[in-house]
C-alpha cells in the first residue's frame, strides 16, 4: 500500500537584493519563472531583485509559476508647480509628495501681492526627480521703500541803499 501526500512542495526562497541572474538561477531549481515586473524602491538598487510573487516563505508545487519583482530604483516624482502659492502651502505640498523644500527670499515691493508667495522654483515644475530631492522655492519678502527727505534752503538777500549827500 502506497500513500501519496501529493506533489512535492518547495518553499519560495528569499531572493531580495540579489541580481536578476542570481535570483533566476536559484528560483529555476524548483519553479518556472513566469516573468518579471518592475517596481520602484528607495531601498533596493536599480536592477536588483525586490522579491517574488508569490512571496518568500510560500509553499509551491514543483515548477509552479513565480514572478520576479525587480527594482527600477528610487521612485521618481514630478515636481509640482508651486509658483504663486503662499510659502507655507508650497512647503507642505512639496513635503506631501516626498520632496525636500528649501526656502530662499527675494526682495519685492512692500504691499505687493508677491509678499510671502513663491515667485520662482528650482527645479522647474513638471520635471521628474528622485524622491527626496531638494526643491528650492524663492519667496517674496517685502522691502521698505527708501524714504527721501528733501530739504530746501532759502537765501535771503538784503540790499542796503546809501543816500548820496551831495
Amino acid at each position: 500500500l502506497t500513500v501519496s501526500i501529493g506533489p512535492e512542495q518547495f518553499v519560495v526562497p528569499d531572493v531580495a537584493n540579489m541580481s536578476i541572474v542570481a535570483a533566476s538561477e536559484l528560483l529555476r531549481e524548483n519553479f518556472r519563472i513566469a516573468g518579471q515586473i518592475e517596481q520602484s524602491s528607495a531601498t533596493v538598487d536599480a536592477l536588483d531583485v525586490i522579491g517574488t510573487d508569490p512571496p518568500k516563505g510560500t509553499l509551491l508545487a514543483d515548477q509552479a509559476p513565480i514572478t520576479i519583482i525587480v527594482s527600477s530604483g528610487i521612485p521618481r516624482i514630478e515636481v509640482p508647480d508651486v509658483v504663486g502659492l503662499f510659502a507655507d502651502s508650497a512647503i507642505q505640498g512639496l513635503q506631501n509628495v516626498g520632496l525636500t523644500p528649501v526656502s530662499e527670499f527675494t526682495p519685492v515691493a512692500g504691499g505687493s501681492a508677491d509678499v510671502g508667495r513663491v515667485v520662482g522654483q528650482t527645479p522647474p515644475p513638471f520635471l521628474e526627480v528622485d524622491s527626496g530631492s531638494v526643491v528650492t522655492i524663492l519667496v517674496g519678502q517685502a522691502v521698505e521703500e527708501p524714504t527721501t527727505t528733501s530739504s530746501s534752503s532759502t537765501t535771503t538777500t538784503t540790499t542796503t541803499t546809501l543816500a548820496d549827500d551831495g
